[in-house]
């Protein structure tokens, strides 16, 4: 074997490593994903809820002026 197989044989293996990780990286990411979804989810149930009991500190300030 020459120096360039021998180079090319190890660039080759490189890559398939890089490949093969980024593809694991990538499957973790979609766990990732659905967990802030649902923590999302919640936090939006917990606005909804506190913002029906007027005990939300997340209002317009403007709209609040309006009103009185």
């Amino acid at each position: 074997m020459t120096n360039i197989d021998i180079l090319t044989t190890v660039m080759i293996s490189g890559f398939g490593l890089q490949l093969s990780l980024l593809l694991i990286v990538w499957k973790g990411q979609c766990k990732l994903d659905d967990k802030v979804t649902d923590i999302d989810r919640r936090l939006c149930r917990i606005e909804g809820a506190m913002a029906a009991k007027d005990c939300c500190m997340l209002k317009d300030e403007r709209k609040l002026r309006k009103v009185e």
